[in-house]
């Protein structure tokens, strides 16, 4: 059965316009047997900087699209079943800790999200429709973190969740 096994987007050289797409096929297929699923998300067009990350609500794989417009302000972040109809999303939330997203983890019910420019990591409540609960900021809540730089700005990169 083909199904959708990765996901992608592209953004044109201007940064005007994004698409989003899949790469197809068969889990155990050889790779000159997959396919790409272009333009997966039509309407409404994505602007110029579109990303996914993927991440796991329990046991269900699902995708969260970033579209990210130069402010502080964020739009709103599509959660996506990579199995279903991207342009439908399940939820459309946005997360006032973060207005570029660039990176997800989970543990349990919660989603925590970083973004690039607010240095502020998001908790996010994955029963409650993806809604923000609160918010972490850097330094401020995280007074042992060294600040390497003088000008003291931070950026978020990166989140990952490890289990014991």
């Amino acid at each position: 059965m083909s199904e959708n096994l990765f996901a992608y987007t592209a953004t044109n050289s201007g940064y005007s316009e994004g698409t989003a797409g899949a790469i197809n096929g068969e889990r155990a297929a050889v790779a000159t047997a997959l396919s790409a699923v272009k333009n997966k998300i039509d309407n409404p067009k994505l602007n110029g900087d579109p990303a996914f990350f993927n991440f796991f609500d329990r046991n269900s794989s699902r995708l969260v699209l970033r579209q990210y417009n130069y402010t502080s302000t964020s739009e709103p972040n599509r959660i996506i079943d990579p199995q279903g109809n991207w342009a439908v999303p399940l939820y459309s939330q946005g997360w006032s800790g973060v207005a570029n997203l660039h990176g997800v983890a989970t543990s349990g019910r919660w989603l925590f999200g970083t973004g690039y420019d607010l240095s502020k990591i998001a908790v996010v409540d994955m029963d409650s429709d993806y809604t923000q609960t609160r918010e972490y900021a850097f330094p401020a809540d995280f007074p042992a973190f060294a600040n390497p730089y003088a000008d003291g700005v931070f950026h978020g990169e990166a989140l990952t969740c490890s289990w014991q």
